[in-house]
């Protein structure tokens, strides 16, 4: 078994050199491997290389690539043609033999917030509505800390922008939700009146259009051009593919059908 999971690796190793840029996929059937024996290979096999790393891309496939110890051990993308992966070459700054670009470095005072953070909105991952659920002032108090943090590597600024959008965002539902509720209130219409409001309005279809208006944040008089900004303002931030995990679909539906109900009564394009 040991000599056959030698040769195995053998023939991997061989094929590294001949076929650079292969994805992981082709290896795993072109040897009959799962991911998780070719990683183990892979692993075995940079064990035994001598200055060098394998790098596997999901895109860009995987490459052997050759590293001088007293340089940045991170690499970057140069085009199949020049070699595909190739190591940076800058100085090395943090701990983890990395330069500012590259380092997995995290600063204490953004690991902290970042904790607290995941405290927070645990066992799920932070997000615009886990974090929501926390108080204004939390919310309010975490932005203030994350604006006093010094970033130190390409990570921590990453992190950083990544939580202060996710922050902001936050606050701004939980006050969209406060002036919706107060609307909502504000409107409510005991049981035994509404039949009679309903059918003393103007239009029953305006009457039933109210709920739109209050969703999109707009006076039920405001023009095409108002619907359209606060329509547009709020489908950005739940929408999936702009905000990501942090999105909210069944939100974002329910503000587009929110703008084609006021469009179709108005009779807008």
């Amino acid at each position: 078994m040991a000599m056959e999971s030698s040769a195995l690796q053998e023939k991997v190793f061989r094929a590294l050199h001949e076929r650079p840029g292969s994805s992981a996929a082709w290896f795993g059937q072109q040897f009959g491997l799962s991911s998780y024996r070719l990683r183990r290979i892979f692993r075995r096999i940079e064990r035994d290389l001598d200055g060098a790393v394998i790098v596997h891309d999901p895109e860009r496939g995987v490459w052997i690539v050759e590293l001088d110890a007293s340089l940045c051990s991170g690499v970057n993308w140069v085009g199949e043609s020049e070699g595909g992966f190739r190591q940076c070459n800058e100085s090395v700054l943090f701990p983890d033999g990395r330069c500012y670009e590259h380092s997995h470095y995290e600063c204490e005072e953004m690991a902290a917030l970042s904790r607290r953070l995941h405290f927070l909105t645990g066992p799920k991952d932070p997000s615009v509505q886990t974090l929501a659920e926390s108080a204004v002032e939390t919310l309010q108090e975490l932005l203030r800390t994350l604006e006093g943090i010094q970033p130190a590597t390409r990570r921590d600024w990453r992190n950083k922008v990544r939580y202060q959008r996710l922050l902001m965002s936050a606050v701004a539902f939980k006050d969209w939700k406060h002036r919706l509720a107060v609307a909502n209130e504000a409107d409510e219409i005991p049981y035994e009146l509404r039949r009679r409001h309903r059918n003393s309005s103007g239009s029953p279809y305006e009457f039933a259009l109210r709920k739109y208006y209050v969703l999109l944040q707009v006076p039920v008089d405001a023009a095409k051009e108002e619907v359209l900004k606060a329509w547009k303002k709020l489908a950005l931030l739940y929408h999936p593919d702009v905000q990501g995990e942090d999105g909210d679909e069944e939100m974002m539906k329910a503000v587009n059908e929110a703008k084609e109900k006021i469009f179709h009564l108005r009779g807008w394009d």
